[in-house]
């Protein structure tokens, strides 16, 4: 954990919220971890880490996926900071952060895995969640993952990372009213409507399967971003069940070897935008994976507007990843 906890700070003039955590710049980048350092996430060194919360065995003494606390945590379990009143306002940014170690081996990347342990993963993934949702004060539990360097990734062993949130972002708030403001004008899901309308169009369906289906989104904000859609109505991704689980890995490993062959191995983002806790049964919330590969670099004008600016089509996008063989 940082020796000193972030801060949640919010310029109530702007109305911009920011999360400040200076000890997140003693990570260790992916090009000291190139020149010989010990890599924490590989067995045998877990003198490096500074615990382990859970692991899967694989039957032979070790493990398959392994979970532990992050060294350089975002949040902390606990702070003694008092808020700050007056128009710039900050206070201490409670939760817990953990990383999903995916596979002993440091360089066999998630689209490389076997489906079998690729299912083990979102397994993890899913055990992980529930785990950190459950815990007393929690608003929010995040699920996301960032490959390569230029989507923030400071290892290259492959993992993933779930922060539990005593707060929840404003940004995340703000889509909730709107899909809210939405089920209360239509007495539809949006993105249940947003499923069934891409399935029957199919111009910017990558693939499908019995549980989800893998589309570039209307409104993409980067080319070839693909969202993840259960095709069952949940608001939880915790409530999801093994089949589930099953479906989400084969999916997701298609749309990941889709990417790679048709964009040679982007560095990527994906999150799991989900709803736990007294929001899990809300009848306008659907939890779903959001995947944007690093292929643009934001400008002045993003800075300045707000807006993304996408130089793709995303029916044209969609297409590129159908026709992408995603290999054996």
């Amino acid at each position: 954990m940082p020796a000193t906890p972030g801060e949640i700070r919010h310029d109530r003039r702007t109305g911009r919220h920011s999360l400040v955590v200076p000890a997140r710049a003693r990570r260790p980048g992916q090009a000291r971890a190139a020149a010989g350092a010990a890599c924490p996430f590989c067995p045998g060194n877990e003198d490096l880490l500074p615990g382990i919360v859970w692991q899967s065995p694989d039957g032979d003494g070790g493990w398959r996926v392994r979970v532990v606390p992050n060294r350089f945590a975002i949040v902390a379990e606990t702070a003694a900071m008092a808020a700050a009143g007056g128009p710039l306002a900050r206070r201490a940014a409670i939760g817990r952060h953990e990383v999903i170690i995916e596979h002993p081996r440091h360089d066999l990347d998630l689209a490389a895995m076997p489906p079998d342990h690729l299912r083990h993963v979102v397994t993890a993934y899913r055990a992980t969640y529930r785990r950190l949702a459950a815990l007393p004060g929690m608003r929010m539990t995040l699920l996301f993952r960032n490959h390569g360097a230029a989507a923030g990734a400071s290892q290259r062993h492959p993992h993933a990372q779930a922060v539990a949130l005593a707060a929840v972002p404003p940004a995340v708030a703000a889509e909730r009213r709107r899909l809210r403001a939405y089920h209360r004008r239509t007495g539809d899901c949006a993105i249940c409507e947003m499923a069934r309308r891409d399935a029957d169009a199919g111009d910017r369906v990558v693939c499908r399967n019995d549980g989800f289906i893998a589309v570039v989104p209307f409104a993409a904000t980067a080319p070839c971003e693909v969202w993840l859609l259960p095709r069952r109505h949940r608001a939880d991704f915790g409530a999801i069940d093994d089949d589930e689980c099953a479906a989400l890995a084969a999916l997701l490993r298609d749309v990941l070897r889709r990417l790679r062959a048709a964009l040679d191995d982007p560095p990527y983002n994906f999150a799991i935008s989900s709803a736990a806790g007294d929001a899990a049964s809300a009848p306008h919330l659907h939890w779903y994976l959001r995947l944007v590969p690093g292929t643009t670099t934001p400008g002045g004008f993003e800075l300045g507007t707000g807006w993304s600016v996408n130089p793709s089509s995303p029916e044209a996008d969609a297409a590129l990843l159908r026709a992408a063989a995603p290999g054996a």
